[in-house]
């Protein structure tokens, strides 16, 4: 008997990390969208400047056993506030002012028992600029 409950208690925490933690985390492109340019972004990594403003990281999840993640595109305009892009795997989404973002890839962050330094969930997100949208370089403030 005591077995049992051991094994439905087991089988019940691995269906539910299983559910939380899907094992899908990479899709391809679309056919209808060419390779791009690849953006890394994360919480620890700093935010991609672009010549018409700033994408970055806010959060990842999941929902109904999908992963989806959601950046923050800020425009230099100031008259336009900030404005939250909900990404999911292979699924291009157009922002105006910058261009079609997909989600390539997803690296979640370890589970709670196995936080270390520098750990952190991450996304791989191909962009296929708008035209005159230019990718800032560190030592580029893209106002040349």
């Amino acid at each position: 008997m005591v077995l049992l409950v051991v094994v439905g208690l087991v089988g019940a925490g691995a269906g539910y990390l299983w559910w939380v933690r899907p094992p899908v985390r990479r899709a391809p492109l679309p056919p209808e969208i060419e390779k791009g340019e690849d953006l890394v972004l994360g919480p620890s990594i700093r935010l991609e400047f672009m010549s018409t403003g700033d994408l970055d990281f806010s959060s990842l999840g999941t929902q109904r056993h999908e992963w989806v993640a959601f950046v923050t595109w800020a425009t230099k305009d100031p008259t336009t506030s900030s404005r939250n892009i909900e990404l999911r795997l292979g699924q291009p989404v157009h922002v105006q002012g910058l261009g079609t973002l997909t989600l390539t890839w997803v690296r979640p962050a370890p589970p709670p028992w196995d936080l270390s330094d520098g750990s952190g969930p991450r996304l791989g997100v191909n962009l296929n600029p708008d035209p005159g949208v230019i990718r800032c370089a560190y030592t580029d403030d893209c106002n040349e």
